[in-house]
């Protein structure tokens, strides 16, 4: 009996050492994990919140994250006026994304991209004025009063060209000069 009390106490003790040792953190060779800086949600107010280590953080607003937003239907080209002895012009746009059966129409306004002067019209062109030279190629006739309108405003507040097909449009600038 005597030696199954021995046995017994010290099956007891060795569980016993076993929760101590398995409830104490002990060392290891690998280094425990540190919370790393990372991109944090933005609140509304447009400060930011840090990353919690605990599962019990509350949060007054909820967490809005922003992207920015790039084009699909891509449309970009270079724009150029040659001006004829007579004071007639032509504006020559060189488009790429275009589709072919894309009606296009042609603004041209005083002032600049950011700022055009809707008041100063210079020419407003559609349908047969918008002559196509190939998929990629726009070309349209100034007369005399457009083009003297043309160097007065790009004299004094810049040009801005737009090109449209209803559902996109696209700009080019002729800076003051």
């Amino acid at each position: 009996m005597r030696k199954l009390s021995i046995l017994g106490a010290l099956a007891v003790l060795m569980v016993a050492a076993s929760l101590t040792v398995a409830a104490s953190p002990s060392p290891s060779s690998s280094p425990a994990p540190t919370p790393t800086p990372s991109p944090s949600p933005t609140s509304g107010s447009g400060t930011t919140t840090a990353p919690s280590t605990t599962s019990t953080a509350t949060s007054t607003t909820a967490p809005k994250w922003s992207a920015d937003i790039h084009p699909i239907h891509k449309v970009w080209g270079v724009a150029d006026i040659d001006q004829f002895t007579d004071g007639r012009g032509d504006l020559h746009v060189h488009l790429r994304g275009l589709d072919e059966k894309d009606q296009l129409t042609v603004s041209l306004q005083g002032g600049t991209i950011e700022n055009p002067n809707a008041d100063e019209q210079i020419a407003f062109l559609s349908g047969a004025d918008v002559v196509r030279n190939g998929s990629d190629l726009l070309t349209v006739k100034l007369d005399k009063a457009q083009m003297d309108a043309f160097r007065k405003d790009r004299a004094s507040d810049g040009v801005v060209v737009f090109v449209s097909d209803g559902t996109r449009q696209s700009a080019a600038e002729f800076p003051v000069g």
